[in-house]
């Protein structure tokens, strides 16, 4: 199995965090603005290490 890089690990937290704390019943961006701002850190995390493994 090959190992995780922090980096990719931290996007992984950041992303089910966000979609964890998500209120569905209203996805408002004033009602969401944290988990909005965990999954865009999350995205950007992960997009970094991506091209950094290339």
């Amino acid at each position: 199995m090959k190992r995780m890089s922090p980096t990719r690990f931290l996007a992984l937290i950041l992303f089910t965090f966000g979609i964890t704390y998500l209120e569905f019943d209203d996805l408002t961006f004033t009602n969401n603005i944290r988990p909005y701002i965990m999954l865009l850190i999350g995205l950007l995390v992960f997009l970094y290490s991506f091209k950094r493994s290339k």
